[in-house]
C-alpha cells in the first residue's frame, strides 16, 4: 500500500524504505498512465495482473495542503497491490479436498450399492438357479428365501413347488412298492400296454 502525490512521489508506504521515492521506479506493477486517468477523471481503477496473480487498485485521494486547508482537490492516489496467490492456492486446496470427499462418498455409496445388489439379488438368484439343477427330488430341497420383492416371491414359490413334487414322488414310490408287494404275494402275471409308443410289457410270471 502506498500514497502517491501529484508528482507521483511516494508520500506514505507500508514499506518505510519506499518513502519519498518515485512510484514509477519503486513500486512494482505501477502504471503512471493510470495515475493520470485517476487524477483527471476522479475514478477508481482496478486491474488484475494474471501473470503475477495480483490485484492492482488505483483510487483517488483528497490531499490537504498545509498552507491552505480550504484548497482541496484530488491530487493524489492510493496504490494497492494485493497478491491473490494464497487465495488461489486455498481455493485449489479446497477444490481438491472437496473432490476427494465427493470421490470417497461416491466410492462408499457404490460399494454399498454393489454389496446390497449382490446379497439381495445376485446371491438369491444363484441359489435359486443351483436348486433347479437338483435331480433327486425324493429328498426335501431347502431353498433360502433371503431375496426381496419378486425374487423372494419366486424363491418361496419354487420352494413350495419342490416340496409338493417331492411329496408326490414319495407317495407314488410308496404306492408302487405296495403294488409290487401285492403282485408278488398273489403270484399273478401282469402285462402293460403303452398305447402311445405301442409297446407291451409282459412280466415273467405272466409268461
Amino acid at each position: 500500500i502506498a500514497v502517491v502525490d501529484s508528482n507521483q512521489q511516494i508520500v506514505l508506504s507500508n514499506h518505510f524504505r519506499e518513502k519519498y521515492l518515485f512510484a514509477k521506479l519503486q513500486l512494482d506493477q505501477y502504471d503512471g498512465a493510470i495515475f493520470d486517468r485517476v487524477i483527471n477523471e476522479n475514478e477508481m481503477v482496478i486491474k488484475y495482473d494474471k501473470k503475477h496473480q495480483e490485484l492492482l487498485v488505483y483510487t483517488p485521494l483528497q490531499m490537504i495542503s498545509k498552507g491552505n486547508s480550504l484548497n482541496r482537490k484530488f491530487n493524489g492516489i492510493i496504490f494497492i497491490r494485493y497478491s491473490l496467490s494464497n487465495a488461489f492456492n486455498e481455493l485449489v486446496y479446497e477444490g481438491v479436498l472437496s473432490l476427494i470427499k465427493m470421490s470417497l462418498t461416491l466410492i462408499v455409496t457404490l460399494g454399498l450399492l454393489i454389496y446390497f445388489i449382490n446379497h439381495l439379488v445376485l446371491l438369491p438368484v444363484k441359489q435359486l438357479a443351483k436348486t433347479t439343477s437338483i435331480t433327486d427330488l425324493t429328498k426335501q430341497v431347502e431353498i433360502k428365501d433371503t431375496g426381496l420383492g419378486e425374487i423372494g416371491m419366486l424363491q418361496r414359490s419354487f420352494s413350495t413347488l419342490t416340496e409338493e413334487v417331492s411329496i408326490n414322488i414319495n407317495q407314488l414310490a410308496a404306492n408302487e412298492q405296495r403294488w409290487l408287494y401285492a403282485l408278488s404275494g398273489a403270484q399273478d402275471g401282469v402285462w402293460d400296454w403303452d398305447i402311445e409308443k405301442d409297446e407291451v410289457y409282459y412280466s415273467p410270471r405272466w409268461k
